[in-house]
Protein backbone atom coordinates (compact mmCIF):
# COMPACT_ATOMS: atom_id res chain seq x y z
CA UNK A 1 0.00 0.00 0.00
CA UNK A 2 2.15 3.14 -1.31
CA UNK A 3 1.22 6.05 -3.66
CA UNK A 4 -1.80 7.52 -2.50
CA UNK A 5 -0.61 10.97 -2.46
CA UNK A 6 -1.49 11.30 -6.26
CA UNK A 7 -5.65 10.24 -5.16
CA UNK A 8 -5.70 11.54 -2.09
CA UNK A 9 -3.86 15.00 -1.87
CA UNK A 10 -5.75 16.54 0.78
CA UNK A 11 -5.36 13.34 3.37
CA UNK A 12 -1.66 13.42 2.12
CA UNK A 13 -1.56 17.12 3.37
CA UNK A 14 -3.71 16.60 6.88
CA UNK A 15 -1.29 13.50 7.98
CA UNK A 16 1.61 15.60 7.29
CA UNK A 17 0.33 17.81 9.80
CA UNK A 18 -0.81 15.67 12.15
CA UNK A 19 2.47 14.04 11.88
CA UNK A 20 4.60 16.67 13.02
CA UNK A 21 2.41 17.94 15.43
CA UNK A 22 2.08 14.49 17.02
CA UNK A 23 6.44 14.45 16.64
CA UNK A 24 6.52 17.27 18.49
CA UNK A 25 7.73 19.76 16.17
CA UNK A 26 8.02 23.12 17.95
CA UNK A 27 5.21 25.45 16.14
CA UNK A 28 2.63 22.67 16.47
CA UNK A 29 0.53 21.97 19.93
CA UNK A 30 2.57 18.33 20.28
CA UNK A 31 5.91 20.14 21.33
CA UNK A 32 4.20 22.37 24.38
CA UNK A 33 2.20 19.11 25.52
CA UNK A 34 5.46 16.82 25.37
CA UNK A 35 7.67 19.87 26.83
CA UNK A 36 4.23 20.15 29.64
CA UNK A 37 4.66 16.19 30.34
CA UNK A 38 8.38 16.42 30.39
CA UNK A 39 8.31 19.24 32.93
CA UNK A 40 5.77 17.82 35.21
CA UNK A 41 8.04 14.21 35.42
CA UNK A 42 10.84 16.02 36.69
CA UNK A 43 9.76 17.20 39.95
CA UNK A 44 8.39 14.42 40.93
CA UNK A 45 11.17 12.13 40.26
CA UNK A 46 14.15 11.90 42.67
CA UNK A 47 17.35 13.30 41.87
CA UNK A 48 18.89 10.05 40.93
CA UNK A 49 16.01 9.46 38.63
CA UNK A 50 16.17 12.45 36.84
CA UNK A 51 18.24 11.40 33.93
CA UNK A 52 16.22 8.31 33.28
CA UNK A 53 12.76 9.90 33.35
CA UNK A 54 14.39 12.43 30.82
CA UNK A 55 15.80 9.52 29.13
CA UNK A 56 12.62 7.78 28.73
CA UNK A 57 10.57 10.60 27.62
CA UNK A 58 12.66 11.75 24.87
CA UNK A 59 13.11 8.23 23.82
CA UNK A 60 9.15 8.00 23.66
CA UNK A 61 9.31 11.42 21.76
CA UNK A 62 11.80 9.95 18.99
CA UNK A 63 10.20 7.18 18.62
CA UNK A 64 6.81 8.36 17.76
CA UNK A 65 8.19 11.01 15.48
CA UNK A 66 10.22 7.58 13.97
CA UNK A 67 7.51 5.64 13.37
CA UNK A 68 4.90 8.63 12.45
CA UNK A 69 7.50 9.60 9.82
CA UNK A 70 7.66 5.83 8.49
CA UNK A 71 3.85 5.12 8.46
CA UNK A 72 3.69 8.69 6.05
CA UNK A 73 6.68 7.54 4.12
CA UNK A 74 5.40 4.04 3.20
CA UNK A 75 1.57 4.91 2.97
CA UNK A 76 1.77 7.99 0.96
CA UNK A 77 4.89 8.35 -1.03
CA UNK A 78 6.22 4.65 -1.00
CA UNK A 79 5.76 2.35 -4.19
CA UNK A 80 2.45 0.74 -4.36
CA UNK A 81 3.67 -2.99 -3.54
CA UNK A 82 4.82 -5.88 -4.75
CA UNK A 83 2.03 -7.90 -6.18
CA UNK A 84 1.28 -4.20 -7.98
CA UNK A 85 4.36 -1.86 -9.66
CA UNK A 86 1.78 0.81 -11.48
CA UNK A 87 0.30 3.96 -9.96
CA UNK A 88 -2.87 2.87 -7.70
CA UNK A 89 -5.81 4.08 -9.50
CA UNK A 90 -7.87 6.56 -7.86
CA UNK A 91 -11.70 5.00 -8.32
CA UNK A 92 -14.47 7.00 -6.77
CA UNK A 93 -15.72 6.10 -3.32
CA UNK A 94 -18.61 4.14 -3.05
CA UNK A 95 -21.71 6.44 -2.72
CA UNK A 96 -20.81 9.20 -4.88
Amino acid sequence: MGGLRACLPWTCGLMWVATLAIAGVPPFVGFFSKDAILAAALPAARAAAVVRVLGVGVAAALLTAFYMTRLMLYTFHGPNGPASRRAPTCAKPHGS
